[in-house]
């Protein structure tokens, strides 16, 4: 178990360089509410793989940087008051194989640079909180969430807006499945300039999304 000391952390500090951390049959938890940045000035990537927990921190993916990259795998698990991918550099985000699993307060995805989360192989996205994609109108952001594979699921029990700024896109594929509460798709955000677009997609054998309400 490793408790970190400080209330900010970062991967991928030295400009032009990489920074990587792979947390494997552990688990990292953070008391103080602090920010975890993966991509601090250069590229960062964390994977969390067989038997790695990470429980506590706010997570910039993209931070000032050279891009960040997010792995959950093999039955890793984290757990974030919010995740944003995105704000200063593109990013990426991965939840795949049975038993990984993301959970969340709340998910912004292409929040400042062109971003996409992808849900594969049985991979589980939990949010119990609001999902913004494609946030960006000035920049002309892209989000975009993938939930692709038999048994793949992305849960959402609060608003999800896509295109809320920028474009947004959602694709739901091979079998993947989506459980939303609500979902506005192209309506922008009445508290941010720009319309947004949005587009979702359901294709493949199996392939569901169900919501209590939807809104185009």
């Amino acid at each position: 178990i490793y408790r970190t000391p400080d209330a900010n952390n970062r991967i991928g500090t030295v400009p032009g360089q990489s920074g990587r951390l792979v947390v494997v049959d552990g688990f990292w938890e953070d008391n103080l509410g602090g920010i975890l940045e993966i991509g601090s000035n250069g590229r960062g990537t964390l994977i969390v793989s067989t038997g790695g927990s990470i429980f506590g921190e706010e997570v910039f993916v993209g931070g000032n940087g050279g891009g960040g990259t997010l792995i959950i795998q093999n039955g890793g698990v984290m757990t974030s008051p919010r995740i944003s991918l995105g704000p200063a550099s593109p990013a990426t985000a991965t939840v795949t194989g049975a038993n990984s699993r993301l959970s969340l307060q709340s998910l912004g995805v292409g929040n400042g640079f062109n971003s996409t989360l992808s849900v594969l192989a049985g991979g589980l996205l939990d949010n119990d909180g609001p999902t913004s994609i494609g946030n960006d109108a000035f920049d002309a952001t892209t989000g975009t969430i993938r939930v692709e594979g038999t048994s793949s699921l992305w849960r959402n029990g609060g608003d999800v807006r896509v295109g809320t700024g920028g474009d947004g896109l959602v694709d739901i594929a091979g079998g993947g499945r989506a459980a939303l509460n609500s979902i506005y798709i192209g309506r922008g955000n009445d508290l941010m300039f720009g319309t947004g677009a949005g587009t979702v997609t359901v294709h493949g054998t199996n392939s569901q999304l169900v919501c209590a309400a939807m809104a185009i």
